[in-house]
């Protein structure tokens, strides 16, 4: 904190700090309240406003070049105890800045609207949790929440909503006791292709999976969807052990596709009332 124009208020009870500085590389707005004396509530809030770009999250260690670039209103709340707990919250303005989700192929250029909250809930000075969050733009929506261990690794996340053309589901991400995921995932529809157009080793930084499909229409490419899709997925780190994938392309023209893995042999099993759908 440097460069401050504070007014400064202090009595018996509590002291009152308002006015604007700057935090690393970034000039803010700030109020910050501190209650004296202990006792239960609230011992402290803070407010802080201001415009954060690439250098700013750089220094705060808070950088995703791949997914977000640019400048960024805040809009940050805290509300702290005595004992180190506390609750906050966070509202980004994203009107300015490019947005990206390169896995599915989407961006949001600058100038076009976009708008994020979370609230965040604290315990002993770390983030415990991420009770709701949720961002919209014009052809993205979201929401849901998370939930830390004590590493702070995700311990859980559940997507109540994730709408961005053709994919609209839900679901729900619990860490495993192997250091993986278990992904469950359903809605009316997941637009795969692409993540299958992505020519990337992504799979070999990925931790191990076991992830279960139940969706209206699936999509692999730009033709005809894959309906009532049920699959489930493992991942152990390494190698995609198990495919079971199985669904219909239309009235009765139902398609099963397997892979088991055991020891170093792999078997493939595909099946289909109509191949020439199923492979287009």
């Amino acid at each position: 904190l440097k460069d401050g124009t504070l007014t400064v208020k202090v009595d018996k009870r509590a002291m009152s700090v308002e006015g604007t500085a700057t935090v690393g590389p970034a000039p803010v707005s700030l109020k910050w309240y501190e209650r004296f004396g202990g006792g239960p509530g609230y011992a402290r809030r803070y407010q802080v406003s201001g415009t954060f770009d690439d250098a700013a999250r750089t220094a705060f260690g808070l950088a995703f070049p791949s997914y977000l670039r640019g400048p960024v209103s805040v809009d940050f709340s805290l509300a702290g105890r005595a004992d180190g707990n506390a609750e906050a919250s966070l509202r980004l303005g994203l009107d300015k800045a490019t947005l990206a989700i390169p896995e599915l192929g989407w961006s949001k250029a600058p100038g076009t609207d976009g708008l994020a909250f979370l609230t965040l809930v604290l315990q002993k000075q770390h983030l415990a949790s991420i009770p709701d969050f949720s961002i919209a733009t014009p052809h993205l929506r979201a929401g849901g929440a998370l939930q830390f261990a004590g590493d702070g690794r995700v311990a859980a996340l559940d997507l109540k909503r994730f709408h961005l053309g053709a994919t609209d589901v839900s679901g729900r991400l619990v860490a495993r006791a192997d250091g993986g995921y278990g992904i469950t995932l359903q809605g009316s529809g997941f637009d795969a292709a692409p993540l299958l157009r992505r020519n990337d080793d992504s799979d070999t930084n990925l931790p191990p999976l076991a992830i279960d499909l139940r969706l209206g229409s699936l999509w692999f490419s730009t033709g005809l969807p894959l309906q009532n899709a049920n699959a489930r997925l493992i991942f152990d780190g390494k190698l995609w052990r198990t495919v079971d994938l199985a669904g219909s392309f239309g009235d009765k023209r139902n398609v099963s596709l397997k892979v088991a893995t055991a020891g170093t042999t792999r078997t493939l099993s595909f099946e289909s009332s109509d191949a020439g759908a199923a492979l287009r």
